[in-house]
């Protein structure tokens, strides 16, 4: 499992990582970073289901005037 963290704020995200033995990341730019934007992030938690080969099996859809029933 990886953990992809919307923090703004980087004491909050070291205090709720400091004990996970998964890999974490953080931009600390909460739901206007790259990583929000990159993996449409439009409600949390936000899963994705890979193939052994890291292929993106099951991905959320986005909800949005522009892009109504898309696949993001």
């Amino acid at each position: 499992m990886i953990l992809v963290s919307l923090d703004a704020e980087k004491e909050k995200y070291e205090t709720f990582t400091k004990d996970m033995s998964r890999i974490t990341s953080c931009d600390l730019k909460g739901r206007e970073g790259q990583a929000a934007r990159y993996y449409c992030v439009f409600a949390t938690p936000t899963l994705y289901l890979l193939y052994v080969n890291k292929k993106i099996l099951v991905k959320p859809i986005i909800r949005s005037k522009s892009l109504r029933g898309l696949i993001c």
